[in-house]
């Protein structure tokens, strides 16, 4: 089978040259949602990430990814919070799991004192939302 990283590395690969197979991105967001709890939390962002840029995803892999992202809401640092921030906001999902987590991490980055969420490029008002 496809491990995390795995599946992080093809979703990633294929969005950034822009593969536009409808099934293959289906079937790798059944994959990654039945595996999501092996993801090490950067891959959870960076595969979210990935998703969303696909342009062709459905809710199954990002919202099992905001469900698991919410489950560690505890252990977020920046790095995958500016990414599984990013690729929600890209989404555009109208998901009450998207909507908590994304509350939760600005919660977490106000208790934190977090100044600035990396990789830069995330606009701090698009984080708030």
């Amino acid at each position: 089978g496809l491990n995390p990283s795995t599946i992080n590395h093809i979703v990633w690969t294929f969005s950034t040259l822009q593969v536009s197979n409808v099934d293959l991105f289906r079937a790798l967001g059944l994959r990654c949602a039945d595996t999501i709890s092996s993801f090490a939390l950067a891959d959870l962002g960076y595969t979210a990430l990935a998703f969303a840029r696909s342009g062709i995803h459905d809710e199954v892999p990002l919202v099992s990814i905001a469900k698991e992202s919410l489950r560690r809401l505890g252990k977020m640092h920046p790095i995958p919070g500016s990414l599984l921030a990013r690729a929600f906001i890209e989404a555009d999902l109208e998901s009450p799991e998207v909507t908590v987590f994304l509350e939760g991490l600005a919660a977490v980055a106000r208790q934190q004192g977090w100044r600035q969420l990396s990789p830069s490029g995330l606009e701090q008002t698009d984080f708030q939302k």
